[in-house]
């Protein structure tokens, strides 16, 4: 059965088909080398091919064959990467440096925001050594200034630092006796006053706390008033000084300050309508200052202010809006005024009177009737109860003890006050104005 079907073939043809050789494989003569990032520059080799196929090239040397920006074409760039795979890296070109934003401006940047670069790109330095990146007179080359933090990031502060600038510096006195004025003639700078250190100067003893200077003006027309700005520094108010400086004319001493001046129709010394004018000096004529008042009736030379009153006759003398009744206008009690024991002040009955009544001591009299006027009142001394009855003392009476103007002085019968509850408080003093 198999010889047949053999034979069968054979004579066939079909046997002899069955025989014939493959063709010829190609010869491979190509070196191939993978590309898989398609910028014609092979990464790992495969050999000798035949021919090249998609993904193939017969380019080698890519350094990266991942990145189709690196292989031998690509230009050379400053970013700390081998660009043209030659093995070097950055050549010819500035290095790679690490440059800090500088939000200030000042020329130097803050340690907390810096990126690689070849050059600083706009707002970048290349240091770190700003310490405050938002203000831009702080940095190591700004001046250390007296309250202002570290001006020049050195780490140290004001009167710390040995570079603070001495303008900026306030200049302190020795103060030894510590009354807070210093000797003028022992000086020192400092951002902060040391200890036994103080910045008013002029101490006329420095080793006796009792001398403490003070300021004044220099008065040069004796009216009491200095001249403004023309401050002295002196330990007592002397010849030439004053305590006020407002003096508007210091060479004359009738005039000391700016005043409307009014027309003085009935010559008492008043004026009364508006100002002609407002000045410091004396226009002349018959005008007169408006501050020592206005004058209710400036036809009659008997009415101003400070006329002496008279009671119950329809007329304002003085020009207060008043005309008082006669008699007495009020009372106290001796033992109204303050108590002892608050050493308060001493006072006369006059005194009294204007301190409760308004105006001054000269406007009133005493006495201890409310029928008639005797120009006397009760008083209470220290330890002494003697002018609690009778007719009392003098209306202007009163005793302050030496070295010491108020009431509690010690001793018995040192000072006498008509207003003090002491002794004497149910005692009765009447005012009566003058």
């Amino acid at each position: 059965m198999r010889i047949s079907t053999l034979l069968l073939l054979v004579g066939s043809g079909l046997f002899a088909a069955s025989c014939a050789q493959p063709e010829p494989a190609c010869l491979p003569t190509i070196d191939a080398w993978a590309d898989d990032d398609g910028d014609g520059f092979g990464g790992a080799s495969l050999g000798k091919v035949c021919a090249l196929e998609a993904g193939q090239v017969d380019q080698p040397l890519d350094c990266d064959d991942t990145d189709p920006e690196r292989n031998p074409d690509t230009k050379e760039a400053c970013n700390g990467i081998d660009d043209d795979c030659d093995g070097s890296i950055d050549q010819g070109l500035p290095k790679l440096d690490q440059f800090w934003i500088d939000e200030d401006g000042d020329g130097f940047g803050g340690a907390y925001q810096s990126l690689l670069a070849c050059k600083a790109p706009d707002g970048f330095v290349d240091n770190d050594l700003d310490c405050d990146d938002t203000k831009p007179d702080v940095n190591p080359e700004a001046v250390e200034r007296c309250g202002n933090g570290d001006d020049d990031c050195d780490g140290f502060v004001d009167d710390d630092d040995d570079d603070t600038d001495p303008d900026s510096m306030i200049v302190y006195y020795r103060d030894a006796d510590r009354d807070g004025a210093g000797n003028p003639d022992i000086t020192r700078r400092a951002c902060l006053p040391p200890s036994g250190w103080t910045a008013t100067g002029g101490d006329c003893d420095d080793n006796d706390a009792s001398f403490i200077v003070d300021t004044f003006y220099e008065d040069e027309d004796g009216d009491g008033y200095g001249r403004p700005g023309s401050t002295v520094k002196a330990c007592e108010l002397g010849p030439g000084l004053s305590e006020d400086g407002s003096d508007c004319d210091d060479d004359d001493p009738d005039v000391y300050e700016v005043a409307g001046w009014l027309r003085d129709l009935d010559g008492d010394g008043f004026g009364a309508g508006d100002a002609v004018v407002v000045q410091c000096s004396y226009p002349g004529g018959d005008l007169v200052s408006a501050t020592g008042g206005l004058d209710c009736a400036d036809t009659d030379p008997t009415r101003y202010p400070g006329a002496r009153e008279i009671c119950e006759d329809g007329i304002d003398q003085n020009c207060d809006g008043v005309d008082p009744r006669c008699g007495p206008i009020g009372s106290f009690l001796v033992g109204d005024g303050p108590d002892w024991t608050t050493d308060p002040p001493v006072y006369s009955c006059l005194d009294a009177c204007a301190l409760l009544f308004g105006g001054q001591p000269t406007d009133y009299h005493c006495s201890t009737s409310n029928t008639s006027v005797n120009q006397r009142a009760y008083l209470s001394g220290w330890g002494d109860s003697r002018y609690c009855s009778g007719q009392g003392a003098a209306e202007d009476y009163k005793l302050e003890p030496a070295g010491n103007p108020g009431y509690n002085c010690g001793s018995g019968s040192c000072s006498y006050s008509a207003y003090v509850r002491d002794h004497c408080t149910t005692s009765t003093n009447w005012c009566w104005q003058r």
